[in-house]
């Protein structure tokens, strides 16, 4: 409950997280205090919180696009299999078949 209220603790450490792996520092505990005690931090975050939303919804995006084009497919091959040899004409991948 405490996190789906504070959106921005989970920002913090999944950034954390990414910093960490992407810097492989030697000391992590010093690396931690330096990555939080910063001036900037707050807008860090809401950049990197930003930028996941962004991904989130370009993912779902995508995700629709592809369970489109399976939609299209699967009327093709009912069509296919209603009327046979029928050529049926579809746009899959902006190819016509």
């Amino acid at each position: 409950m405490y996190f789906r209220k504070h959106p921005e603790i989970r920002g913090m450490i999944a950034l954390f997280i990414k910093k960490i792996l992407d810097d492989r520092p030697d000391n992590i505990l010093q690396y931690a205090g330096l990555f939080y005690d910063r001036a900037e931090l707050r807008d860090i975050v809401d950049e990197a919180i930003l930028k996941e939303k962004d991904e989130q919804a370009r993912n779902e995006y995508l995700n629709s696009l592809i369970k489109g084009k399976i939609l299209i497919e699967w009327a093709y091959n009912i069509l296919t299999l209603i009327y046979g040899g029928f050529k049926v004409t579809y746009y899959s991948n902006y190819v016509c078949h």
